[in-house]
């Protein structure tokens, strides 16, 4: 509005089709730069008018669809998982086994999750030493049922169960 008497009657602007004998549009400087004002206001709320929301709301749509499948699948995950466990057995003070004996036997049994009854588990290593007995399960899998039954000459023990991964933690009391 300032540099209107600027622009007033300056590089005037003539659009029209001659052949048809239609003027579109006439008009100075000043007058352009009103009409690409106008323009360029009306533009933003025009844009709202274009369903964006709309847009944006399938796309949040799409994107929470998308998101329970990946938790679907983090899920499947978990229950595919193989895990691989090192335990220690732990025997009765009163009547410990001797983890270096020739007779000493440590069978492993376990139940596959939805399977009815346990199996022999002939995929375990026995590590036998003056720091105990250690038994290795290879490819468990999340809910499988295992237990150990170890045999020395007459004497047997048996272990707890243990839903794999989950594991019990014997724990003692200490001084305060």
């Amino acid at each position: 509005m300032i540099l209107q008497k600027r622009l007033i009657g300056r590089l005037e602007l003539d659009v029209k089709f001659e052949k048809l004998g239609i003027t579109l549009l006439k008009t100075d400087a000043f007058g352009l730069m009103l009409l690409v004002g106008i323009v360029l206001i009306i533009t933003g709320p025009l844009f709202l008018y274009l369903r964006y929301e709309d847009r944006l709301a399938t796309m949040q749509k799409e994107v929470d669809g998308m998101k329970a499948k990946v938790s679907i699948i983090d899920e499947t995950m978990k229950q595919l998982k193989e895990y691989d466990l090192r335990l220690n057995l732990l025997f009765p003070e009163n009547d410990p086994a001797n983890p270096l004996a020739a007779t000493l036997k440590v069978n492993a049994y376990v139940r596959k999750k939805g399977e009815p009854v346990e199996k022999p588990y002939d995929q375990i290593k026995v590590d036998r030493g003056f720091g105990g007995i250690v038994v290795q399960f290879d490819k468990l899998s999340l809910g499988d049922k295992l237990f150990v039954i170890a045999e020395d000459g007459s004497k047997k023990w048996r272990s707890d169960d243990m839903i794999t991964p989950a594991a019990y933690l014997k724990m003692q009391r200490i001084a305060d």
